[in-house]
């Protein structure tokens, strides 16, 4: 599945100055993973991290092709199910409430990645979810 790349300055020691690469994220194993592909003095280089892009990267994606948003209009009656699927998603327990309450009012917004993922978590919970291109965002 496509969830969308951007183009990025590169830092690279031996390369020329404004030298860009292309940053993307992917599920892999149930988990997401963030891939940089750019070349070096005509040589292939990838670099790669799990579970959250950093920050520019995330911005960049965000950016270019556009930001998502994950609407659960059914937590499919247990709440605690839901609840459990966020903290395992990597929430913090004193942002679940929270989080679960954003979910059923306004959807939380992310990555189109970030989204899937945690929207299969949620519908292995039992609920019924979306993950929709928000029409006001950039690349959207």
């Amino acid at each position: 599945m496509d969830f969308g790349q951007a183009d990025v300055p590169v830092a690279c020691d031996t390369c020329a100055e404004g030298h860009t690469g292309v940053v993307y994220e992917t599920i892999i194993g149930g988990r997401l993973q963030w891939v940089l592909d750019y070349e070096c003095e005509g040589s292939p280089i990838e670099a790669f991290g799990w579970d959250r892009s950093p920050d520019e990267y995330r911005q960049a994606i965000l950016d270019q092709s556009g930001t998502f948003r994950l609407d659960v209009p059914d937590a499919g009656g247990s709440r605690v199910a839901v609840l459990k699927a966020l903290r395992d998603g990597g929430v913090a327990w004193v942002d679940v409430a929270g989080g679960l309450d954003a979910l059923l009012d306004e959807g939380i917004v992310g990555t189109c990645a970030e989204l899937s993922l945690l929207a299969t978590r949620l519908e292995s919970a039992g609920a019924t979810v979306a993950v929709v291109r928000r029409a006001d965002a950039a690349g959207g």
